[in-house]
């Protein structure tokens, strides 16, 4: 036990606080501690293990001042910075308690010593390390690099951490021999060790890794009890047991799971239905948004925190998924869709290696993880096609995130009329020959002219916000956003001159006069381009040709025609843009 010199000790405190040392008064509530509270106490000991270590005074005042704790209470905090140290902090810390008396003589006050630790530590708030006097965030990418430096590149993951009192055989052949090349010669033990299946332990003897156990292990829950899914479906909007219709406990490795929970919300999703003419039908549910939601969940959630499992619940108005554990580091919600980030790179890493099969909603692709970082934005495009809504991505004491998913509305049997009147900017005059396209939110359309009184009629059958192009040569396009059937929508087009504008519906179009045919793209992150067969672009820039919304294209076709193109809006595989003739 490390050896304190009380003068010397208590002349330090008397100095304040700096990068070594910490004060945390103590309040408590009967036989616990209520303050500090557990989360926050666990990220300051981290804090110190991921910088040059320190010490953490429990019972004395941010102004130094000792508060006396009794033998009881210095035994109640003895036990709590134990269950902190060995539970809530990923790996778990070295550390030695002593208890150091007041100069009165009267009780005395908690010395928590933090070595340096070898290796890079979570708390329930994240990473921290000790900057100054106060804990500071360590940046993601940041994580990655102490702990190469403290030769732990494996310890900071927690689905590489060892599970006690398993082995080998908790491994099931027929569940890992997935993962490895069927060209492979090695003996098991290799080749799980390959794997990080499995590892040896402190006492030299063959553990198996949370990874493994998650993945190639019948029910990962005899290991890990909250590693499986809660789902529940409900009639209406509330939840309770007199409300339920169908509930599933799901087990098995994460692959199994994933699948059964996406069969679950298939099976018990409302499929509404119109004709149009013949019968078409109107899931609640995106099962690509779903599909994404779950594995997102199963990839990302923290499979470290207790008593707290992956939900799932159904109701009349929405889909709700929660998910244990909290956002890296400094994330918030808003940094989702921008921001990759990984919590188990073992089970991202293998998923991607494990074929989906044939399971609602994976859109035909071959592995659970093919395109990481992308999950994100298809929950949300594909939840906003079905809904007209956002998901949102709620995060709950930093411990839970959940994420709700609108349903779609039911449809209007008898249908719904919008109807779109187009006229010139100067006089009011109806313009007839308007080429209208209206997209829905998944960019699906349809599409007309406007007849002699400059009118369209469109009947549907849903109430989502409706994207509207309109285009006719010697005229500037429109767009009209967020359009909802039901009322008519009045459309003023101006006048242009030796020019107009023109609408591509379906990946492909041209322009009068020209000899080219145009093709312009919009790909996943929403970048632009365009290919054009028989034409120099930009003066002979080499296709495809990326541009921006609303900025000049020039094009010369093989006759030497010339022509600039304005794109105001691409929504799927279609387009709208002004045009103007260029002299040769």
């Amino acid at each position: 036990m490390t050896s304190i010199n009380r003068r010397e000790f208590w002349e330090q405190v008397s100095l304040g606080e700096d990068s070594k040392l910490e004060f945390k008064a103590v309040k408590f509530r009967g036989a616990n501690a209520s303050a500090p509270r557990r989360e926050s106490l666990a990220d300051e000991i981290a804090a110190f293990g991921n910088a040059r270590g320190g010490r953490l005074i429990l019972g004395v005042t941010d102004d130094g001042q000792p508060q006396t704790l009794t033998r009881l209470q210095l035994d109640i905090l003895g036990r709590l910075v134990d269950e902190i140290c060995t539970d809530s902090i990923k790996p778990s810390m070295d550390y030695e308690v002593i208890r150091i008396p007041v100069e009165s003589g009267e009780g005395g006050v908690l010395l928590v010593e933090i070595p340096e630790s070898k290796t890079v530590h979570r708390s329930p708030g994240g990473y921290y390390y000790r900057k100054g006097a106060s804990k500071r965030v360590i940046e993601h990418n940041e994580v990655s690099r102490l702990s190469q430096m403290r030769g732990q590149s494996d310890a900071v993951f927690f689905d590489t951490q060892v599970v006690r009192e398993s082995g080998i055989n908790s491994l099931q052949r027929e569940l890992w021999r997935k993962y490895v090349s069927s060209r492979g010669r090695d003996s098991d033990e290799v080749a799980l060790s390959k794997l990080k299946f499995i590892k040896i332990g402190s006492q030299e003897e063959l553990l198996a890794t949370v990874g493994g156990i998650l993945l190639a292990s019948e029910d990962p829950s005899e290991w890990l009890p909250n590693a499986w899914i809660q789902a529940v479906s409900y009639r209406g909007k509330k939840m309770g047991a007199k409300f339920q219709l169908d509930a599933r406990d799901i087990k098995g490795p994460l692959d199994e799971q994933i699948r059964a929970a996406v069969r679950f919300v298939a099976a018990n999703q409302r499929v509404a239905a119109y004709k149009n003419p013949a019968r078409i039908d109107l899931p609640q549910f995106s099962l690509e948004a779903v599909f994404e939601a779950i594995v997102n969940a199963v990839v990302h959630r923290d499979y470290s925190v207790r008593g707290s499992r992956i939900r799932l619940f159904l109701f009349e108005d929405r889909l709700e998924l929660y998910s244990p554990g909290g956002l890296c580091n400094s994330m918030t919600t808003e940094d989702l869709r921008t921001t990759q980030f990984t919590r188990n790179e073992l089970l991202a890493s293998r998923l991607g290696q494990c074929r989906v099969g044939d399971v609602p909603g994976s859109g035909g692709r071959e592995y659970f993880l093919e395109k990481r970082g992308e999950g994100i934005s298809v929950i949300e495009d594909e939840t906003f096609a079905f809904s007209g809504q956002p998901p949102v991505f709620e995060l709950f004491g930093g411990r839970e995130l959940r994420l709700i998913l609108p349903s779609a509305e039911l449809p209007d049997p008898e249908g719904i009329l919008a109807q779109i009147v187009v006229s010139q900017s100067e006089d009011d005059t109806p313009l007839q020959g308007v080429n209208v396209l209206m997209l829905y939110p998944n960019n699906t359309y349809l599409e007309a002219h406007t007849d002699s009184r400059g009118r369209v009629e469109f009947v549907i059958h849903s109430k989502l916000p409706m994207t509207v192009f309109c285009a006719v040569d010697g005229y500037f396009a429109h767009v009209e956003r967020g359009y909802i059937p039901g009322k008519r929508l009045d459309i003023s087009m101006r006048p242009c001159q030796g020019g107009g504008s023109r609408i591509i519906a379906d990946h492909a179009g041209h322009l009068p006069g020209v000899q080219a045919r145009l093709y312009p793209t919009i790909d996943n992150h929403d970048r632009t381009y365009l290919y054009a067969d028989s034409a120099v672009i930009n003066e002979g820039e080499s296709p495809p040709v990326q541009f921006e919304l609303d900025e000049p294209v020039r094009l010369k076709d093989v006759h030497g025609v010339r022509v600039v193109l304005w794109f105001r809006e691409m929504l799927g595989a279609s387009c709208v843009f002004d045009y103007a003739y260029e002299a040769g």
